[in-house]
């Protein structure tokens, strides 16, 4: 990979964390609960798309769980420092 590219990609990673990083964890948690009950009427990975199917409802969940995930892990980091 060359520098450039490694700054670019470290670059986006981090504007990601620091957005992810805004959102509260009872936020997130509140967000994963909500969708357990009801399907979500957007599609996180195509915001264009309506999810139309119980598929694309289980992927949202599993989406909102992996940045719950995520989420605490940054969580972790922050208070460690």
């Amino acid at each position: 990979m060359k520098t450039e590219h490694l700054e670019d990609v470290c670059s986006t990673v981090g504007n990601l964390i620091r957005i992810a990083a805004v959102v509260e964890l009872e936020e997130v948690a509140a967000a994963c609960e909500a969708a357990e009950h009801e399907p979500l009427q957007i599609s996180l990975l195509d915001p264009r798309k309506i999810p139309c199917s119980k598929t694309e409802d289980r992927r949202n969940r599993q989406l909102l769980d992996a940045f719950a995930q995520f989420r605490w892990h940054i969580e972790i980091i922050r208070r460690s420092v």
